[in-house]
């Protein structure tokens, strides 16, 4: 997913004459922008920001890396299934709260969890029909 935005930066001085000068530059507003990917097999989930559709045709077996601290902040996840398997998403050691790394789906099409990323740790912002451990 892309965008039709741009940001622009204003910058004003003063010189020595006391003359205010103003410049600006104008560049597109792509950092940061969410996307989405879909898990149809087992493998890595590389979307940090956006929305994951599991649709896999039976459980599948996720991997999410951790955030990195400060680059990935206030990233928002969100993981859905689409069908009705006992999938699981397994972070590095203690990355989901600060002391879980294992996500299980319940089994139920329609179950998501939605994550958002701080100095290095995903938190758990809503979610249903997962258990975390």
């Amino acid at each position: 997913m892309g965008c039709d935005c741009t940001q622009t930066v204003v910058s004003y001085t003063i010189d020595s004459a006391g003359i205010v000068q103003v410049s600006a530059t104008t560049t597109p507003c792509t950092a940061g922008v969410a996307s989405g990917a879909v898990a149809s097999a087992n493998g890595a989930i590389t979307t940090l920001n956006g929305v994951v559709v599991i649709t896999k045709g039976s459980a599948a077996t996720l991997t999410l890396a951790a955030p990195t601290a400060t680059t990935d902040d206030y990233k928002i996840l969100k993981i859905e299934s689409t069908t009705a398997y006992a999938h699981t998403v397994t972070t590095p050691a203690n990355k989901i709260n600060g002391s879980l790394s294992v996500i299980t789906f319940d089994g139920t099409v329609g179950n998501f969890i939605e994550l958002i990323a701080y100095q290095g740790i995903w938190y758990v912002e809503a979610q249903q029909g997962v258990e975390l451990s």
